[in-house]
């Protein structure tokens, strides 16, 4: 079952067997919505991780040039993952200049590695299959 415990600007979603409930809660995101739903996977650097100080300040920072240069960016939640990245995040963005600005700017304040990855809800999907 999901969980959400909301905080100012940012939504941090805890899920019980996330992996097979992902699709599930893509589903739920933006059903009345001008923008698109976008994965953000990010890897920090590894000398960034030996630095809790520099973790919290980083993302920090992250958070606010977001906030700043993409403000149109709807943050729906935000994990701490194990495996070959360090973060998942799902955000909204009414394009996909802004979905690039948002790892772009992960980039820059020391992410090795950061890709934003278009989501369609499950039912959309389900729609384009059958328009085949």
């Amino acid at each position: 079952m999901i969980s959400v415990d909301l905080f100012p600007d940012f939504v941090y979603c805890k899920m019980d067997n996330y992996k097979e409930e992902i699709v599930y809660f893509l589903e739920l995101v933006g059903k009345e919505k001008d923008m698109s739903t976008y994965i953000l996977m990010t890897k920090l650097n590894p000398e960034a991780i030996k630095d809790i100080g520099t973790i919290e300040e980083n993302g920090k920072k992250w958070k606010i040039a977001v906030k700043e240069k993409c403000p149109d960016v709807k943050w729906i939640c935000h994990y701490s993952i194990l495996g070959p990245y360090d973060f998942i995040s799902i955000y909204e963005a009414p394009n996909e200049e802004v979905a690039s600005k948002v790892s772009l700017i992960s980039m820059s304040l020391g992410a090795t590695k950061a890709e934003s990855w278009t989501a369609i809800p499950y039912n959309q999907f389900l729609k384009i299959l059958r328009s085949l």
